[in-house]
This record gives C-alpha cells, structure tokens and sequence, in this order.
C-alpha cells in the first residue's frame, strides 16, 4: 500500500464525529456499527463497542486507500472465448489526490472505478471514500437511541456476462430482495454488512465469505460463469 504524507488536526473529527450525517437503522433488515453491535444484538451496545466503532470510523475517513479483491467473468460460445478478471490490490487511481492529509475537511473524492471489460464480459469495481454514520435505533434526534458509528457502501465489485451476472457490496445496512444473500462479516476488524446478488446458482456462493457466484449452461453450447470476491480492505500505511 501506498505510504501517506504525516499529518497532524487540531480538532477535525476529534469529537467523535459529532457532526456527520445520522442514519436511522430502523427500515433496514441487518444492520451493523463498525463495532461490531447489530440487529441481532440483545442489549444496549456497550461502551467499548462504540468506542470501537469511532476507532473505525475514523480509520476509514482518513486511512482507507482501496480493497484486494478477486473477481472473473467468462462467457464461451463455441469457438469465441471472452472472459474478463480484476485480480489483486484496487485502490484511488491518483494516490495524490487522495491523501490523508486532505481529508481534513472532507474525503477527497465520492468514488473510483477500476474496470476489465472485452466485450461479452466485464468486471467493475466501485469503492468509495468513507462517510461515517451516527446510526440510530429510530428517531435520529433521540439520542439515546444512538447506537455507534457505521459506514456508507465502501464496495461495489461487479462480474457480469451477456447471459448472467453477481455482485458482492460492502455496507453498513442491507434490505432483504430476490436473488439476494447477505451476513455479518469482518474485515480488518472491522464489522460490516455484505451483500451478494445475482441468481447464485454456482456452488461457492456464500454471502459470510464475501464472495457470489453464478452459472449458466445454455443448452449444450455455450456457458456463462461469474465469481466475484472481496478479500480485504487496504488502507494507507505512515512512515
């Protein structure tokens, strides 16, 4: 990973993110702090666990660079094999632009794109600078419905073909939908939502390990396959 230009703020954010956006958690069907505390959860979140969320949170704002990540497309028809991989470590396509040291007032950019795409088959992957979240049981003024930091979607890793497709995202909050897989997950320690979609027909498919699959055989001639995989999140090293 890329190492970071030292920096030092006097304040920006050093109030526990006080003033970033609040979510209400209360339509969602999971949902997670980057703690760690979740739907399922039984009692109140502890102190700890919302300290561990602002720990995130605060790591991600500044620190977070990109994600390492494994995804394939193939369609084959015979005699015409088109297949499409991102394999590896994805991050900001201008490491200057994107520097800790100018997240200060604000992360640097909404998203990037990193792309494989013949035609016939495509891997895409979005990733996004990280927006913390105050989330909330319900009512976002009652604070003590206050239940630790999340994230907005850090991920979006797309594999697709003309005949089927799957996509793995990384978020704080999911709603339930058709085709659609989602579990409690941690990266680098930190505690997240994942989703997977698509048909997910394809042994492998396993929404906990971070990874969608999907199969097609069209008659006895021509196969589509996709896999996509988010290994790790990757983040800014200092000297």
């Amino acid at each position: 990973m890329p190492v970071a230009i030292p920096f030092s703020t006097k304040g920006a954010y050093n109030d526990g993110f006080q003033h970033c956006l609040k979510q209400s958690v209360a339509s969602y069907d999971k949902w997670t702090t980057l703690g760690g505390y979740n739907k399922d959860s039984v009692i109140d979140p502890t102190a700890a666990q919302i300290e561990a969320s602002i720990q995130a949170a605060a790591k991600l704002y500044y620190s977070y660079f990109g994600c390492n990540i494994n995804s394939y497309a193939e369609q084959n028809f015979p005699g015409d094999l088109r297949t499409a991989q991102l394999l590896g470590d994805f991050g900001f396509e201008n490491e200057e632009e994107y520097q800790p040291k100018d997240r200060i007032c604000g992360p640097a950019s909404d998203f990037t794109r990193d792309s494989s795409s013949p035609f016939g088959a495509s891997c895409d992957i979005f990733h996004g600078a990280a927006f913390p979240r105050r989330l909330y049981r319900d009512d976002v003024n009652d604070e003590a419905g206050f239940l630790g930091y999340g994230s907005n979607s850090l991920v979006d890793l797309d594999s697709g073909t003309s005949g089927v497709q799957c996509d793995v995202t990384i978020g704080s909050w999911s709603t339930d939908g058709t085709n659609k897989e989602s579990a409690y997950v941690v990266l680098n320690g930190m505690h997240f939502v994942c989703d997977v979609e698509g048909d997910l027909t394809l042994a492998g498919t396993d929404a906990s390990q971070l990874k969608a699959a999907n199969f097609s055989d069209i008659g006895s001639d021509r196969t589509y396959t996709v896999r996509a995989q988010v290994n790790s999140l990757e983040f800014w090293t200092y000297p």
